[in-house]
């Protein structure tokens, strides 16, 4: 329906109707990131931590990347429109790039909904090994 609008209707009030619904489903996925979040931060290393909040942070920027490229289509401002747009495109190759990470993560350590199942099965917390250590030979 909305691509019909904007092949028929080159107006740019049509062109930004086809990008509105970008805005609740970015927000919605924004809303249950931070909900992953704040439920799993207990049985989650600080490595995975910091790459969730990064996550976090790149959903919130294509958030206001879209919406401000929504209001400037709207506003048929289509130099700030080019810029947002790169914004947005950078904000999802950040995503997925961040997302790659989790997902080798939860392959390796399983998803955060199996973890305190396996945490009570072993009996630890397993974290991804990230250090190095060096002894001397004395």
């Amino acid at each position: 329906m909305i691509s019909t609008a904007t092949c028929c209707d080159p107006s740019p009030h049509a062109e930004a109707m086809s990008i509105i619904p970008l805005v609740p489903a970015v927000a919605g996925l924004l809303t249950v990131a931070l909900y992953r979040i704040y439920r799993h931060i207990r049985m989650i290393g600080y490595e995975e931590r910091v790459v969730r909040a990064i996550e976090v942070l790149a959903l919130f920027v294509l958030l206001i990347a879209l919406m401000h490229l929504t209001m400037s289509v709207w506003r048929a401002k289509l130099g700030e429109a080019s810029t947002g747009g790169m914004v947005v495109g950078l904000s999802l190759c950040s995503l997925a790039l961040l997302r790659g990470m989790l997902c080798c993560w939860e392959t390796k350590l399983g998803s955060l909904e199996e973890r305190p199942y396996r945490v009570a099965q072993r009996g630890v917390v397993a974290e991804p090994s990230s250090s190095i250590q060096i002894s001397e030979a004395a």
